[in-house]
């Protein structure tokens, strides 16, 4: 915005004083946190027999199968790979019991 001003000359546009921005602070990224090494699970294989948790977790319900499918893409998952055994049932891995 600016401001008319009048003077010996005649009227004229006087810019205002720009305010200083108001900056956030920045905020404190967090260290990367380092996976536990149990955590840190191989990509599953078809053909696998694997043991799975199944939703919800917190109740605990386990189930042992052959995987037919690997739906996480990622090399390595830190909650566990999400697979669905041969039964049809969906779960994250627990553990490999034996590799195909």
């Amino acid at each position: 915005m600016t401001k008319l001003v009048q003077s010996e000359l005649g009227y004229y546009y006087v810019p205002k004083e720009k305010r200083a921005k108001k900056v956030s602070p920045r905020r404190k990224t967090s260290p990367k946190r380092k996976r536990s090494p149990e955590k840190k699970s191989d990509k599953p294989k078809v053909g696998d027999f694997v043991k799975v948790i199944i939703k919800p977790y917190e109740k605990g319900v386990t189930e042992e199968g052959i995987v037919k499918q690997v739906l996480t893409k990622k090399k390595e998952h830190t909650r566990g790979h999400k697979v669905k055994l041969e039964s049809g049932t969906v779960g994250r891995l627990l553990e490999i019991i034996t590799k195909a």
